[in-house]
């Protein structure tokens, strides 16, 4: 509401950075609570924040190196793509949802339910969550525009999110019941109970 009330104008690329910032180092104090601190995260965990924080800088790297030195012949069949989508779909998802935002809210819930291990995974989520409130500021994009992008994003990205599931188990995951319920015995629950006090 505070966008159709107020109008803001802002500079949205550096409006961009600067959420991300803020969002990510808010939600990495808040998972740093909720998840336990630092030692509820095991060596597999601290490889999944590793890789995660590289998706997310290689990908907002790659974006301003294409933004500001792409050569045309490559950035060109990306843009005409986008077009194509915004004139026939009517908006085009932001590639940090699909690719890193809500696969990782996906996959973070089920390292959740299997291992309740998965607060730091979600925390990539932000990715997922910031790019409404980016169009939402945007002044030439639509609401509906906006609506669709993230429906688009959610759409794909519960299937990147399934895809990393299923590499997840076939990699690392427990052949049959009883090696199930093992993992499920040796989990290590950082966390109290659902009804007591964190």
């Amino acid at each position: 509401f505070a966008t159709v009330g107020f109008e803001p104008q802002v500079d949205r690329e550096r409006f961009e950075y600067a959420t991300l910032a803020v969002g990510f180092a808010l939600v990495l104090v808040l998972v740093f609570r909720f998840g336990a601190g630092l030692h509820g995260l095991g060596r597999r965990g601290f490889l999944i924040v590793v890789v995660g924080s590289l998706v997310l800088a290689l990908t907002l790297a790659y974006a301003e190196l294409l933004r500001r030195y792409g050569i045309s012949s490559v950035v060109e069949p990306a843009l005409d793509v986008v077009r194509w989508s915004r004139e026939n779909l009517r908006a085009f998802p932001r590639p940090i949802v699909v690719l890193l935002g809500i696969p990782a809210l996906v996959w973070g819930v089920h390292m959740r339910a299997r291992r309740r291990q998965g607060w730091w995974v979600c925390a990539f989520g932000v990715a997922a969550t910031l790019p409404v409130a980016h169009s939402l500021v945007n002044p030439q994009g639509s609401f509906l525009e906006a609506a669709l992008q993230v429906t688009y994003g959610v759409v794909l990205g519960l299937v990147v999110g399934y895809l990393v599931i299923r590499a997840d188990l076939a990699l690392t995951g427990p052949r049959g019941s009883r090696a199930r319920a093992a993992e499920e015995a040796a989990a290590h629950r950082p966390e109290p109970s659902r009804f007591r006090s964190l």
